[in-house]
């Protein structure tokens, strides 16, 4: 949008989404049938860098995976309105920096306990977080990244 408000011509190119290129990195699959047959791509943050306006409620109900997309400095409001809204602190969650590329890294973690896990652990590059049941009895298995913090589910 800020491109075309200022008439600079640009191509996009298609690729494939973080995602996508997360789950293939760590081999985990985003969806699993019986146990995950969604896949919810949101944003982390609002336009004011705040909690976005989500219906937290709905996407915990919904029982697929999550794919949080820049949510790395909201993620303590965020994990905490996903539990209030009835998700199980138990949750697996899966926090991935700088996805597809070769210092891409990962944190491990419940959806509980993720906030805590990330403020000791800093990410500063672009952060994707990955929540659901699909990530249950999983665990990261790309070899040529760095896996920060490992917790069986």
């Amino acid at each position: 949008e800020a491109l075309r408000t200022q008439n600079i011509e640009f191509e996009i190119i298609p690729g494939v989404t973080a995602a996508c290129a997360a789950a293939a990195g760590t081999k985990i699959s985003l969806t699993c049938r019986n146990i995950a047959r969604s896949l919810h791509i949101i944003t982390g943050h609002g336009a004011d860098g705040g909690l976005p306006n989500h219906d937290f409620c709905a996407l915990t109900k919904s029982g697929g995976t999550l794919a949080i997309y820049m949510g790395g400095d909201t993620l303590p409001g965020l994990a905490a309105h996903f539990i209030e809204s009835g998700m199980e602190p138990s949750m697996p969650a899966l926090l991935i920096e700088n996805a597809s590329l070769p210092d891409e890294r990962h944190l491990f973690a419940t959806i509980a306990s993720l906030p805590s896990l990330h403020a000791s652990q800093p990410a500063p590059g672009p952060v994707l977080i990955l929540v659901g049941d699909a990530l249950r009895g999983t665990r990261a298995t790309g070899t040529a990244h760095h896996l920060a913090s490992s917790v069986a589910f």
